[in-house]
């Protein structure tokens, strides 16, 4: 049988690989937010020339 302090390092072990893939969707969002960005300020600026 599993003791208490085996299943608590699984559960951290779990944790910490969930806070990673939090912190790179955050990531991966946030730069994608950042291309889209870009892209709309280039197509407003180019619709404000004509």
């Amino acid at each position: 049988m599993v003791g208490v302090k085996e299943t608590l390092e699984v559960i951290e072990g779990r944790t910490n690989k969930l806070d990673s893939i939090k912190v790179q969707l955050m990531d991966y969002v946030v730069e994608a937010l950042s291309s889209n960005w870009e892209e709309m300020r280039k197509t407003l600026n180019a619709a404000m020339d004509d």
